[in-house]
């Protein structure tokens, strides 16, 4: 078993773990919230920074309402964010409501996705992504 450290994307508690792929999703200490979710969590900078303090790597998912490259990723980011639960933290940030972080990492089209490890920046994809690339960014990083 590993132990892990990891924010709750709820109450922003942070609760040290034993756990392995393939256990049981672990519970938030403080509010019960799953720690690991099998959907992607809607973001901003202060969650974004206390996820930059843990060791899952986060795929950060810049997008607009009004983008149809946007929509046409969603269904796909969601499927990834339950496929890769336990290794990667799947966060949506709204541009529209966060552009001040959008204009900090500096992002100019959308949709823009950013893969973390703490707060360094591996990579970066933009515009419409499909289940093919997103794999290729994400096997370079972490295996199945």
């Amino acid at each position: 078993m590993a132990e892990l450290t990891l924010v709750c994307t709820n109450c922003s508690n942070f609760n040290t773990i034993d756990y392995d792929i393939g256990d049981d999703i672990p519970l938030c200490q403080s509010c019960g919230h799953r720690l690991l979710p099998a959907h992607p969590v809607e973001g901003d900078q202060a969650l974004l920074s206390l996820l930059h303090q843990q060791p899952q790597l986060i795929l950060l998912n810049f997008w607009g309402a009004w983008s149809g490259p946007c929509r046409d990723l969603s269904p796909i980011f969601n499927d990834y964010s339950d496929r890769y639960r336990g290794r990667i933290i799947f966060v949506r940030m709204n541009s529209e409501e966060q552009q001040v972080l959008a204009n900090q990492l500096n992002v100019k089209s959308f949709p823009t996705l950013i893969l973390f490890q703490g707060e360094r920046e591996l990579q970066r994809l933009t515009g419409f992504i499909n289940g093919h690339e997103l794999d290729v960014l994400l096997e370079k990083h972490v295996s199945i």
